[in-house]
């Protein structure tokens, strides 16, 4: 391990500790030198970096921490819209025009009422107005904005992978997320922040506007806090998986969000409990399933 590494992965704990003791400022400063880092590999012709088990260990920790719903500042709050968004006027013949049509009044929606904790660039959704499985997000992160698609990026390539592995493609599901717009941060550049239940609720009459069209026969909530929105409760993944639930009538499976696989490294044990809940969502659409696929992920004996 170089020095550049040395101080890249010493700043990942500093940022875990300044984390723990909500010390912002410092978070703020450990973020800059992770980027300036990771920047500075990409300019290089770099893509992959090597990381120890500590490492990987405290950002899975890091990630799980800052994915639980934060108070939105008080200041911002009172920034919000008060008013719930207006009528969903569903028009179109297709799925495929209804959806168009709710993409077009979304983004004059969100003109119009000035989400200051927003960012303007619209990411509606990606993949068949006629699929079967709908996934659904909980906001566009960096790389969804940049490319406006949900799921984009390292993330989008892990999840393709997972849908290649299940017989399907993104082409052939509905993926979209609960919130349309990129959460703002302070000093924003790569960094994403997690919705306020406020900004959930502002954005949940869309996306059962958007499911009353699309009609899916399953839902994969993809991380614990997209789950507990759409299911009303504050259940953890680990109550929350390995059972079917219900959004207005369509089943509803729990799941790990792909990016887990990011930093899950050798984890066998973070892979497996993903691929169970992509087998159960296989079963439930009546879809092949192999031998080959029940021993993803298993420890070899």
């Amino acid at each position: 391990m170089n020095d550049a590494q040395r101080i890249a992965q010493g700043t990942i704990r500093q940022l875990h500790q300044s984390f723990l003791q909500t010390n912002l400022s410092a978070v703020s400063q450990a973020h800059d030198v992770i980027i300036q880092y990771l920047t500075a590999q990409q300019q290089r012709g770099k893509h992959h970096i090597y990381l120890t088990d500590e490492a990987r260990a405290t950002l899975r920790e890091l990630q799980e921490e800052s994915r639980a719903p934060q108070p939105a500042h008080p200041s911002n709050l009172a920034r919000l819209p008060t008013e719930a968004p207006p009528q969903v006027a569903i028009t179109g013949g297709s799925k495929a025009a209804q959806l168009e049509a709710l993409r077009h009044q979304i983004a004059a929606w969100g003109k119009s009422q000035a989400l200051e904790n927003m960012r303007t660039e619209l990411v509606f959704s990606e993949g068949s107005p006629d699929a079967e499985l709908a996934i659904i997000g909980e906001s566009p992160g960096y790389e969804d904005e940049k490319r406006r698609s949900p799921f984009a990026g390292a993330t989008g390539e892990k999840l393709d992978r997972i849908l290649t592995a299940m017989g399907f493609s993104r082409e052939k599901v509905y993926l979209t997320n609960i919130a349309k717009f990129r959460p703002k941060t302070r000093n924003q550049t790569t960094n994403n922040r997690a919705l306020t239940a406020a900004e959930v609720a502002l954005f949940m009459p869309w996306l059962r506007a958007e499911l009353a069209i699309l009609q899916p026969k399953v839902i994969l909530a993809a991380g614990e806090t997209v789950a507990q929105f759409l299911l009303g409760n504050q259940q953890p993944t680990a109550t929350l998986r390995g059972k079917w639930h219900a959004m207005d009538g369509t089943p509803l499976r729990a799941s790990l969000h792909p990016s887990c696989l990011l930093i899950a490294g050798d984890d066998l044990k973070t892979k497996r409990a993903l691929w169970e809940d992509m087998l159960a969502v296989m079963e439930h659409l009546s879809m092949a399933i192999t031998e080959k696929h029940r021993g993803y992920f298993l420890p070899k004996t």
